[in-house]
């Protein structure tokens, strides 16, 4: 698959996926992405860009931050979540500039990156952006010198009991599909920074003056309702999109049933965080 046609591939998947996502937020989005927000270290009136934002998992936490005297710029590629991002604002008397873009097109000197920020955040992306490595050089680029770029990825102990039956669950009802989440078993590009050594030696390689790390535990009650959340409401979904409402209807059978005989009391989020320093 082209990068191109990867990128229309999860465009479409997560904006068919914004409610389910969104209903994530509470337990698992949202808390992580205080975490990385409080690595930060966001003050009164620093202008900050968020991107691959999402519902606003660490926009919201930035907003509250910065205050009215700073600026928050929210930018994804799928519509659907900004939408729902900058309700999740006005609900809680926020201001964040939505910009539906994709991330890799951001230029230094150009809206909305007219001006350089102070922060650039990162919940969950980074791993999704097509040629990664480029794409990160590009945005630490748009920081001012001695700004930060915060980046919040799945650490590399979390999801995989969960994803190894969720995975057997798909393969049982439907053979393998091609995409089943970031613990799809393949060489994905957050195989290559799930630990903090990897992590920091990548944005070292990239250009970061500097770089910390820490590791936000968060381990979340498997019960038979949020592990189907974490199915529909993250990338794991799109294994799903192949299969009619039929198979769909038996994968959530076979995965819940083997969830109740073989799999963990608690589902493993923990959530490396790094902050490069440029």
């Amino acid at each position: 698959m082209t990068d191109h046609a990867a990128e229309t591939r999860l465009v479409g998947l997560f904006n068919s996926i914004g409610t389910d996502f969104d209903a994530l937020r509470p337990s698992l989005w949202g808390p992580a992405g205080q975490a990385l927000v409080d690595e930060l270290d966001i003050r009164p009136g620093e202008r900050i860009l968020d991107i691959c934002s999402g519902t606003g998992a660490s926009a919201l936490p930035a907003a509250r931050a910065t205050g009215p005297a700073g600026t928050v710029v929210a930018v994804d590629f799928a519509a659907e979540l900004l939408d729902i991002a900058s309700t999740n604002a006005a609900d809680e008397g926020l201001e964040i500039d939505c910009v539906v873009a994709d991330v890799t097109g951001l230029k230094a000197g150009t809206p909305p990156c007219a001006t350089p920020f102070d922060v650039v955040a990162c919940s969950f992306g980074v791993f999704f952006l097509p040629n990664m490595d480029d794409a990160v050089r590009n945005v630490l680029s748009l920081l001012r010198p001695g700004g930060r770029m915060g980046a919040s990825i799945w650490h590399a102990d979390s999801l995989r009991e969960f994803s190894e039956i969720y995975r057997a669950s798909v393969a049982e009802v439907a053979g393998e599909t091609s995409h089943q989440g970031p613990r799809s078993g393949s060489r994905m590009p957050i195989s290559h920074i799930d630990t903090e050594e990897s992590v920091s030696q990548w944005f070292t390689t990239l250009g970061a003056q500097k770089v910390d790390t820490s590791v936000y535990r968060l381990r979340i009650e498997c019960t038979p309702d949020f592990a189907w959340k974490m199915v529909v409401g993250t990338g794991m979904r799109g294994a799903l999109t192949p299969l009619d409402d039929e198979q769909i209807a038996r994968v959530r059978q076979v995965f819940l049933e083997r969830l109740a005989l073989e799999g963990p009391a608690e589902i493993n989020c923990d959530t490396l965080i790094a902050v490069a320093t440029v």
